[in-house]
């Protein structure tokens, strides 16, 4: 492994597309995705388990997972095959184009076989409309981006992949009495029932909804760009959960411009009702053609005000790893790679004597 050679690198990311032994793959976007992989790692090897957080019932509820349930391998086993920034291709069939780069793929080497892949989100806790807050009001923001709601939609059609009737049957109803789907008005007053088909589908489905997006949290001591002393942790969403963090902000549409919540849930219909119909989804003619006039450099964005609810527990207050700890996530001097560009390295940067007995 990379600690044994003594060269820079991250806890248990051996096989990847990426070499952690060139600063070219510390950037602020490479560092951002494959720092939460050396995270799950480390805590797989402590046995620490991420927060699970799935949709039971319309209801957000919490469990521990096993790092190993998530990737569906040992992450540290020498056959685990990490790629960054890659196509998840087992999805392929069920899109038109090609399939959007995902954060991280996990391969089996042994047997050449993709087995997973998932969005991750490396967040700030507190961000700044809870940095006054005590550490229980706490919460941290968190963007989703247009892909990741292709992935959500890939990740619910693959449930109907051998049965895409039973899908069309809960959707047909309601969509088939959509004309124009860039119509703000005709949408804007069928949004509530697109979230009603959207929970009947999750109540009915709840078995398998599966993690989708990983989200490391990062402590700061309040505004200041220093760690805390217990400053990582990590939770898992499931697809249906994430799903419910926009469904509650469209559930009652806006009286004025449709927001980008409720347009990520327009999103997510449409790509499920175009692939219940046809049995695939042309997610770039959704994306470019249902705008309502907003940008599309994002889905939704929410912010730790909101996002507290959804993740309120021991570990969102007090985050289970030390931040010295942090030395043997990152080993063998790759912090001299890292440039403050982000926030997480300014602050890994900035903490004093971080790094002080690392070799």
């Amino acid at each position: 492994m990379l600690d044994r050679l003594n060269q820079p690198g991250l806890f248990g990311i051996t096989n990847s597309n990426r070499d952690f032994t060139k600063k070219e793959a510390w950037g602020k976007n490479q560092f951002n995705n494959a720092f939460p992989i050396a995270l799950a790692c480390f805590m797989f090897s402590q046995q620490i388990k991420p927060v699970y957080i799935r949709l039971d019932n319309r209801i957000i509820t919490h469990s521990y997972i096993d790092v190993e349930q998530i990737f569906q391998i040992n992450p540290l086993d020498q056959k685990a095959f990490f790629a960054f920034e890659h196509s998840y291709h087992p999805y392929a069939e069920l899109i038109i184009g090609k399939t959007p780069a995902i954060d991280v793929v996990i391969s089996n080497l042994q047997h050449s076989q993709i087995i997973t892949a998932f969005e991750i989100k490396l967040t700030a806790i507190p961000d700044n409309t809870t940095a006054t807050l005590p550490d229980h009001l706490q919460g941290c923001e968190i963007v989703i981006r247009p892909d990741t709601i292709v992935y959500l939609a890939l990740s619910i059609a693959k449930i109907f992949q051998q049965n895409p009737v039973v899908l069309l049957d809960i959707l047909e109803p309601t969509c088939s009495k959509i004309v124009d789907w860039e119509d703000t008005r005709i949408i804007q007053s069928s949004i509530p029932l697109f979230c009603e088909l959207l929970y009947i589908l999750f109540e009915r489905y709840q078995h398998a909804q599966i993690p989708i997006l990983l989200q490391p949290i990062w402590k700061t001591q309040g505004k200041l760009s220093i760690l805390h002393e217990q400053c990582l942790d990590l939770f898992v969403w499931s697809n249906f959960a994430l799903t419910k963090v926009f469904l509650d902000s469209s559930i009652k549409p806006s009286e004025k411009s449709i927001t980008r919540p409720e347009r990520t849930t327009v999103w997510l219909i449409k790509m499920l009702y175009d692939f219940a119909q046809h049995g695939k989804i042309d997610y770039k003619r959704t994306l470019d053609r249902i705008t309502f006039n907003l940008k599309n450099d994002k889905a939704f964005a929410a912010s730790g005000m909101i996002t507290r609810k959804y993740m309120s527990s021991p570990e969102l207050h007090n985050p289970r790893i030390r931040r010295d700890w942090i030395k043997q996530i990152i080993i063998n001097g790759g912090q001299h790679y890292l440039s403050p560009e982000r926030r997480l390295d300014s602050a890994i940067v900035s903490t004093p004597g971080l790094f002080e007995d690392a070799p």
